[in-house]
């Protein structure tokens, strides 16, 4: 449960439809790494109000 207090104050409650034994296998698609790897980008954008399509395409490099 993710509870936020505030303005508008939230109250999450978020199941995954995996069992434990498969999450492994199917968490790394439901991760951060793309708001994460996206952070040079944001901070090398012009100041102001920017939309998704004002910034490139985030993909995965797996290397």
């Amino acid at each position: 449960m993710f509870r936020s207090r505030g303005d508008a104050p939230l109250d999450v409650d978020l199941r995954f439809r995996v069992p434990l034994d498969r999450m492994a296998a199917m968490s790394p698609l439901h991760t951060a790494n793309r708001a994460e790897n996206a952070v040079p980008f944001v901070c090398a954008a012009a100041p102001g109000i920017r939309y998704t399509a004002d910034l490139p395409q985030i993909v995965a490099d797996p290397g």
